[in-house]
Parts: structure tokens; C-alpha cells; sequence
């Protein structure tokens, strides 16, 4: 017997092994194709820089090029792609390095920051950054030229750019200077349509047919402001995106959740942006997503209504976040343990909190867990400790509830790691994409007013909001990979009459000493404009106690717009230029995101 399932065990092995072997792609026309266009980009490169007078034709030509090949330039290096080819236009700091390295921008993105340029000192610029992408293009083919394209890979970069295109394309993200973000879809979809039809991946007749409906949609409608990109997305992206999911399974081909160790971001078997599976929820959590049950969030949440674990007996987490307020205050900064003063910024709502790379306005915190110690031993709030919190809680009806919410704890259940994992579990409860908005972009029977769509289509068009508050968190989470949190310099003033700046110096804080850089003056983390109709007042310091006031500071330019000196702001100084009209159906969109949850 033991033989017999050895043999049907080994067997099972091999037959998944065989299923999931990455199979190369080697069409030559598939090669040749890709390399030539990878040159094909670079003489237009060339010819741009050498040719400044006709820029806005030339570049338009180099824009094409770059976006048909887009797809595997950013998947097959993304390291590279992100520090040279087309980084966000704003400086960032390497990760995991012991030091200050400071990665300055360079790339498309920033020559279409300059692509308006007129000054000598500008146009110098301009041709120097165009050259440097030509020469690190070449690098890019030499470190590349040899490496085969595999089935796996192919697919992968494919589903990854669709949500590129979606999420950082059309919201004017990738296009800053030029606007040319429908332009760029239609060419990336091209192009991706016509390099799945050259390598050795089956197809269907759905997905060649929803690729040629989208090519033809994004052709015939071309004005960035115009742009639907509600109905685009009900009816030709989601649809082609679901269908491409499809060809993991035909062509026997692991997505990223099966061909990656560590949880990836994105649910890859997820078809809809705006939905609760979109999110791999362990890819958030630095625990084991199984100690995430019922009970666990039951015992989470009556630690985070319960005053006792405060210093004076008078404080909860629930004190600053009151669900009836979208799990904020109401205040314009949270009142201390005292009752005497207040904290220093502003309390956030909680809601889809746990989908960020970083906590608190000034990201000092990693992980969801870790806030929990900022705020027990902060004097201004909780002023304890976790030694005080944990013997209280083992004396009472909590060691109870710890035993049945771990049972392998039996021993000691009530210890930092199961108290941190129980707040953690009713906090990353509180995640919801069911708003009147998610539902109706899901197809689901839903009616939802035409002043909505156009608000969600200034939102991610005109007014640029979704350039910084990402699709589908509208938050900093950047996609498409989702795996960073962005924090912005706006201006904020002090007090609503713009006399001066707010004096908080953000993320540039001394319990982060590495972001002790200029540019982290006075930044301050993207956070979700979801349930912002519950959460007034506004912005780090609470300074605005109404949804108008907030959208009025970013239509006129933030703080630089204002009058106010910001040298490193990165909101656009100039006015958006929307009218009484467009505003109101900005903050009508916004109230569509409303979410109840307790």
C-alpha cells in the first residue's frame, strides 16, 4: 500500500511539474520583432534630441515606440526600468541600503515634465536626459540580449501592463507634461496584441476580439479630458482583462501567486480592480493571515473599544477612531490622554488602512502591527506599556478570549504577539471595496448618478487626483505593482487664511534618520479619499473643515499656488482650472466611496 502511494505520489509530482514547465517563446519573429523595435526607439531618441524644433512630432513618435514594448521593458527588469527608463519624475530614496542613496529621476516621465520646455538652460536639459535614456536603452539590450522570454513571463508582464495602463496611463500619472495617456493606451494595447499573437501562447477568439474592441474604442476617442474611462472600463478593459486570465489555464502557465515565494500584491486570479479579492491581504500582514478569524477580529475589536488598556483608564483606539465618523475624530488634531493640548497631527480614518507600505502621516511605521507600540508608549496617548497592558489583560475575561482566539498558545495565549495580531485583525477587518462606486463599476444592479461618473472622470482625468490617490485604494498605494506608499509635499498652510506654510516637518523626522533629505520636508503620506465625506476636518493638521475648502487649495496650486514659499512642492503650482460645476461633481464622486462599516 505504502509502495502504491509512493508511485501515485511521485507520479502527481512529475505531472505538475510538467504542467508548469516554463516554456520558452522561440519564435524568431517574436525576437526579431522585439529587439528591432528596441533600436527602432533609439534612432527616434536620437533623432529627438537632434531635432528639438519638431519635438512634439518626434516625441510623439518615440512615445509609440516605447509604449508597444513597454509591457516587458518594465517586467523583465523592473529595478532598471523604474531608476532609468520611466521613473515617476520626483527623487526617492534607495531601499534596503545601509546609507542615504538618493535616486534622482530620470527617464520618459521626466523628458515629458521638460517637453514644454523654452529656455536655453531647459532645452539643455531636455537633450540630456534624452540622451542619457538612449545610452541606457542600449544598456538595457546588452545586459538583456540573451535572455529567454518564457511562456510565464510573457503573460505575467501582459496582465501586469493592463493594469498599468488603466491605473497610471490613463490618469495622466506616466504623461505629467503631455496629456498623452489615451495615445500611449491605444499603442500599448497594440502592442501587446500584436506580441501575444508572435509568441507560442494559445489564444482565444474572445481575447483577440475584446483586444480589437479596445484598440478601436481608445482610437476613436482620444481627448484626454473627454475621456469615459467609467464606461472604458466596464466595457473593453475589465472584459479583456478577465478573458486574459483565462490563458494561464489553456496555456498551462503559473501566474504570480504560483510562481512566486513571497505573497505578491495583487490577487492574480482577481477580474475586477474594484473589488475586496483585488488585494492579497498576506502580502500586508507580518503575520500568518490563518490567525486572521473570527475570533480573532472579535477579540481585536473589544481590545480596540476598551479604555483600560490606556494609562489612566480614559483612552482607546476606538477615543480617536469612532466609526460613526469613518474611524476618525472629528477634530483637527486628536486630544491627548490628558485631556490637556493635543497629539500633533490630525486622526485618518481606518478604512482599507491595511493597504499601505508604510503608517502614520510621516510612514514611520513598516507594518500595520508596529503602530500599536508608537501609540502605547507615546505619553500624549496611551502612556504605558506592553509589560502593563499584558499583565492587566491576563488577569481579566481577556485570558479567555486569547485562549480560544490561539489555540496554539494554550501555554501563554495572552503575549505582544497575540495582542498585536488581534488589533491587527479587527483593524484589517475594517477593508471594504462595496462604496455605491465599486458596485456599480463591478456591473452589479446598481444605478448611480451621471454626476458621479463625471466626477470620477475629473477625478482620474483633469483634476489629476488619481495621479497621487491610486486606483482602486485612492490612496498612495502605487500600482501597478502596489508595493510602495507615496508621500507628497502640498503646502498645507497653517491656518485657513494661507499666511504662512504648517510648520511639521512630515516624513522628514529624526526616528527615521535615513529620510532626513530635503525633499521629505514638510511631506506627508496619500491617504484615501475613501469615506473622506465622514472624516472632516482635513489634511495632516486638520486645518479644513470642509470638503470645498480641500478641493479649492488643490485647484488653485496647493500651498505654491497660494502665495506660499514651497520649494519643494510636488502638487503643480498652477490652477486646474475647474469650474463650480466640476467641483461639485468631484466631491460628489467622492461621496459615492462612502463605506459603512463598525
Amino acid at each position: 500500500m505504502k509502495r502504491r502511494f509512493s508511485i501515485l505520489f511521485f507520479a502527481a509530482v512529475i505531472a505538475c511539474m510538467v504542467a508548469f514547465t516554463p516554456k520558452l517563446t522561440t519564435n524568431t519573429d517574436f525576437n526579431t520583432k522585439y529587439y528591432g523595435q528596441i533600436d527602432q526607439l533609439i534612432n527616434q531618441l536620437n533623432q529627438l534630441q537632434n531635432d528639438i524644433p519638431n519635438f512634439e512630432t518626434n516625441y510623439t513618435e518615440c512615445r509609440k515606440a516605447f509604449k508597444r514594448l513597454e509591457f516587458l521593458l518594465a517586467h523583465l527588469d523592473r529595478s532598471f526600468y523604474a531608476k532609468h527608463i520611466n521613473g515617476a519624475p520626483l527623487p526617492k530614496l534607495e531601499k534596503n541600503v545601509p546609507d542615504i542613496r538618493i535616486i534622482e529621476p530620470h527617464g520618459f516621465q521626466v523628458i515629458d515634465e521638460l517637453s514644454g520646455a523654452t529656455s536655453t538652460e531647459e532645452i539643455k536639459l531636455l537633450k540630456s536626459e534624452i540622451s542619457r535614456l538612449s545610452t541606457k536603452l542600449n544598456q538595457w539590450k546588452t545586459m538583456h540580449s540573451s535572455m529567454n522570454h518564457t511562456n510565464e513571463i510573457l503573460l505575467q508582464a501582459v496582465q501586469y501592463q493592463l493594469i498599468r495602463i488603466y491605473t497610471l496611463g490613463l490618469t495622466g500619472f506616466d504623461t505629467p507634461g503631455s496629456l498623452q495617456g489615451v495615445s500611449d493606451a491605444y499603442y500599448s494595447i497594440q502592442g501587446l496584441h500584436d506580441y501575444l499573437a508572435l509568441s507560442d501562447l494559445k489564444s482565444t477568439k474572445s481575447v483577440q476580439s475584446l483586444f480589437e474592441k479596445n484598440i478601436i474604442y481608445l482610437g476613436r476617442h482620444t481627448d484626454f479630458e473627454a475621456f469615459d474611462r467609467a464606461e472604458y472600463y466596464k466595457l473593453y478593459w475589465q472584459p479583456l482583462y478577465r478573458e486574459v486570465l483565462k490563458l494561464y489555464e489553456l496555456n498551462q502557465v503559473r501566474n504570480w501567486n504560483q510562481s512566486h515565494v513571497k505573497p505578491v500584491e495583487v490577487n492574480a486570479t482577481a477580474e475586477h480592480l474594484f473589488s475586496d479579492d483585488w488585494f492579497n491581504r498576506q502580502a500586508f500582514l507580518d503575520f500568518n493571515e490563518q490567525d486572521l478569524r473570527p475570533k480573532t477580529v472579535a477579540l481585536g475589536k473589544a481590545l480596540f473599544f476598551d479604555p483600560k488598556l490606556s494609562a489612566n483608564g480614559k483612552m482607546a483606539c476606538a477615543t480617536c477612531h469612532q466609526p460613526s465618523k469613518g474611524f476618525s475624530d472629528g477634530l483637527a488634531k486628536s486630544t491627548t490622554i490628558s485631556g490637556e493640548g493635543t497629539v500633533l497631527r490630525n486622526s485618518p480614518g481606518l478604512v482599507n488602512s491595511l493597504y499601505a507600505k508604510g503608517f502614520f502621516y510621516d510612514l514611520r511605521a513598516e507594518h500595520l502591527s508596529q503602530q500599536f507600540e508608537h501609540v502605547i508608549f507615546s505619553e500624549d496617548e496611551f502612556n504605558t506599556s506592553f509589560v502593563g497592558i499584558l499583565d492587566q489583560l491576563k488577569e481579566t475575561k481577556y485570558r479567555q478570549l486569547f485562549t480560544d482566539a490561539f489555540p496554539g498558545h494554550a501555554r501563554n495565549p495572552v503575549n505582544p504577539y497575540t495582542f498585536k495580531v488581534a488589533l491587527s485583525s479587527y483593524i484589517a477587518s475594517l477593508s471594504d471595496f462595496n462604496s455605491e462606486f465599486d458596485r456599480y463599476m463591478r456591473n452589479e444592479d446598481i444605478a448611480i448618478d451621471s454626476s458621479v461618473i463625471a466626477g470620477y472622470n475629473l477625478f482620474t482625468g483633469k483634476a489629476a487626483c488619481a495621479t497621487c490617490h491610486f486606483l482602486p485604494t485612492f490612496s498612495g498605494l502605487v500600482p501597478p505593482f502596489y508595493d510602495d506608499s507615496e508621500t507628497e509635499v502640498l503646502g498645507v498652510p497653517a491656518t485657513r487664511d494661507y499666511k504662512v506654510i504648517d510648520q511639521d516637518p512630515g516624513r522628514y523626522t529624526k526616528q527615521k534618520p535615513k529620510e532626513l533629505v530635503g525633499f521629505y520636508q514638510n511631506s506627508f503620506k496619500t491617504t484615501t479619499v475613501r469615506n473622506a465625506s465622514q472624516t472632516a476636518p482635513y489634511m495632516h493638521n486638520g486645518v479644513f473643515t470642509e470638503l470645498e475648502e480641500v478641493l479649492e487649495f488643490y485647484n488653485n496650486g496647493g500651498g505654491l499656488g497660494h502665495g506660499l514659499h514651497v520649494p519643494n512642492q510636488t502638487l503643480a503650482g498652477d490652477s486646474l482650472n475647474l469650474n463650480d460645476l466640476e467641483l461639485t461633481q468631484l466631491q460628489q464622486f467622492m461621496e459615492a466611496l462612502e463605506h459603512s462599516l463598525n
